[in-house]
């Protein structure tokens, strides 16, 4: 179940991609969990697909995207 205004601010396959990582993550097996390499990989294709999608040209420090940096996710941990 997803909240609909999500169709409208996320494309799909951002979408399907973060309730994938959410499905392994919570896998009973603990050895069938993704490693925090392969969350942090896959979470970083959904923003970028997310950011395509949107046809975003900045990263989200408003610095211009550059195709020789590859685009970095921002976590903050509280």
């Amino acid at each position: 179940m997803v909240d609909p205004t999500l169709f409208k601010a996320c494309s799909d396959q951002s979408l399907k991609t973060i309730v994938e990582i959410c499905i392994r993550c919570l896998h009973k097996t603990p050895e069938d969990r993704p490693s925090v390499e392969d969350l942090l990989w896959n979470l970083q294709f959904a923003a970028q697909v997310q950011d395509a999608w949107r046809g975003d040209s900045h990263s989200s420090d408003g610095s211009p995207k550059s195709a020789s940096q590859p685009w970095q996710l921002q976590l903050t941990i509280s």
